[in-house]
């Protein structure tokens, strides 16, 4: 854990923001994903409550993610959660990622809450598309937002291409 936990360091702007862990030798430094990714978790869990705050993983296209590190992701966040330890998995992924965690850890669908999230209604897809370019000072033609939203469905995926 100790490469890990020194490596762990946001940065935004002036702002730097790590982990201030103790290594301790021997936890999660195995070089097997399966034992240290969970241990680590653990541990990152148990720091954030010795601290009294919470840590929140977001993680976007977990689709994307190998079989066994989606496996030992999932047993991570299932032990910190039996230790109601204040770490949580905010994730984002297609729809084939409910299955591949079910076939990852069959116990997954049951530890997760799963929200399916379809297209937009009209107003809030013309939102997404006008907003931005009021923003900046510019202007799209009612016709041109219609064509847009009527051409995507509304789906967040096809209005943010």
């Amino acid at each position: 854990m100790t490469g890990f936990a020194k490596a762990l360091k946001v940065k935004y702007g002036d702002m730097e923001v790590g982990l201030d862990i103790e290594p301790v030798a021997g936890v999660g430094d195995s070089g097997d994903l399966q034992n240290d990714l969970p241990e680590l978790l653990v541990a990152v869990g148990e720091a954030a409550k010795a601290r009294n705050t919470a840590v929140v993983l977001l993680i976007d296209e977990l689709q994307y993610i190998a079989e066994d590190e989606l496996s030992a992701l999932i047993m991570g966040i299932h032990k910190a959660s039996q230790k109601q330890l204040p770490l949580v998995l905010i994730a984002a992924g297609l729809p084939q990622l409910v299955g591949n965690m079910g076939r990852s850890k069959s116990y997954a669908e049951g530890l997760f809450e799963f929200i399916e999230i379809g297209p937009l209604q009209r107003k809030d897809a013309a939102t997404v598309l006008v907003d931005p370019i009021q923003k900046e000072g510019e202007r799209i033609a009612k016709a041109a937002v219609d064509a847009i939203v009527a051409d995507t469905q509304g789906y967040p995926f096809f209005l943010q291409t």
